[in-house]
């Protein structure tokens, strides 16, 4: 859509993804932690005034404790090399009333530098370095789509209580017709998101559009579209750009965004993810997207 509808150049889009056409990527084309923050830190670089960025985000989600026996609970994006540093005994699905397993002495060093998640308050802080007068359009394809201090009018706060999924097994999900888009993880005692990252939150100067797949007690889902498995959400914003001519106000693309799901819950049975329009204190619902 970008290349071919909208446009953009080759060397203006930057894509990882952890596989196409069955076969691995390169390791720069892979959605590592490292990559990501890399490819945030290419979008913004040089941003001028005018400058219309767009940044998609279609994977796994993740919450996790703020800090450590806390009942508050952060949100993170997945990226692929997320379990990396943990002992693999770690990542068994376990019912929550279950005690983990006591760490062996080994592990003890890799426990204590945590999963490889990205915070949602780092697209915080991306926007805070766009200029004034620059636009960024977000669409966050994933669960717990929880991005803080976007704006006054719907700030959202950047911790929340725990959403229970109950005993969720994965091994049996890929068999399902709509498969969820979150990551339960066992929670350890380790801080993912750093001190001055919370504390210097603050309302981004640019156009921001965000639009993400569901609150943030609901879950994302993968369907069965047009002859493939994909993002449910990915797919309802293509369509619903491609309906309004690539003209479309962000208003205008969250109606047509509602109406999409809502009839895809009367297909699939398990859907319901409801889409969230965020916008910061410069954007407005009748501001044109893209």
């Amino acid at each position: 859509m970008l290349r071919h509808s909208l446009k953009f150049q080759e060397d203006q889009v930057r894509l990882l993804i952890d596989g196409e056409n069955g076969m691995p990527p390169k390791e720069a084309r892979r959605p590592t932690r490292t990559n990501i923050i890399a490819g945030l830190q290419w979008l913004i670089r040089g941003a001028q005034p005018g400058d219309s960025l767009f940044l998609l985000f279609s994977g796994f989600g993740a919450q996790h404790p703020k800090s450590p026996g806390s009942d508050e609970q952060e949100a993170f994006l997945v990226p692929s090399d997320f379990a990396v540093d943990v002992p693999p005994e770690l990542l068994t699905v376990i019912p929550e009333e279950t005690a983990l397993p006591a760490p062996r002495a080994r592990s003890q060093q890799s426990e204590s530098k945590g999963y490889r998640l990205l915070p949602f308050m780092e697209l915080n802080r991306l926007a805070a370095h766009l200029p004034a007068g620059s636009k960024l359009t977000m669409i966050l394809d994933c669960s717990y789509p929880v991005v803080p201090n976007l704006g006054p009018a719907n700030n959202l706060a950047p911790t929340f209580p725990k959403v229970s999924r109950g005993r969720v097994d994965y091994s049996k999900l890929h068999d399902f017709v709509s498969r969820p888009r979150f990551l339960e993880l066992p929670p350890l005692p380790v801080q993912h998101t750093p001190a001055l990252m919370q504390q210097s939150a603050t309302f981004p100067e640019c156009v921001v559009h965000c639009f993400a797949a569901c609150k943030a007690q609901e879950w994302d889902a993968e369907l069965p579209l047009e002859g493939t498995v994909q993002g449910t959400f990915s797919w309802a914003f293509t369509k619903a750009l491609a309906a309004g001519g690539f003209r479309s106000t962000a208003g205008e693309l969250q109606e047509v965004l509602l109406r999409r799901t809502a009839d895809l819950r009367q297909h699939f049975k398990g859907v319901g993810q409801t889409p969230v329009l965020l916008l910061s204190k410069a954007a407005s619902a009748d501001d044109s997207v893209v």
